[in-house]
């Protein structure tokens, strides 16, 4: 509970198991009641959730595959002057493909 000067009452709650569960990893950096169980005990920080992993070959194969074939379209629209096309193939089909 916390009462600022102009009484305006503030009931502060967290929950620290939501931060621990997800794999992310984490550190206490300050625990002001000194270990008497305020904080569980976290799992020491590791590296492995930063780890890039590869695509499933089918995966890659099939977003390659489509960002291609509809970079075609993007040409193609613009040999025929319709931007508004080409700006739709290009920003939600095409770079949606290469960010995969």
């Amino acid at each position: 509970m916390m009462i600022y000067p102009d009484g305006v009452r503030i009931d502060l709650s967290f929950d620290f198991t939501k931060y621990i569960d997800n794999g992310e990893p984490a550190v206490v950096l300050l625990d002001k009641h000194n270990g008497s169980g305020f904080l569980p005990k976290l799992p020491d920080p590791c590296d492995k959730y930063w780890y890039i992993k590869p695509p499933a070959p089918l995966f890659f194969y099939s977003s390659s595959n489509n960002f291609w074939w509809c970079l075609n379209n993007v040409a193609k629209g613009m040999a025929r002057d319709e931007l508004p096309y080409v700006m739709h193939i290009l920003n939600n089909v095409v770079r949606a493909e290469l960010h995969d």
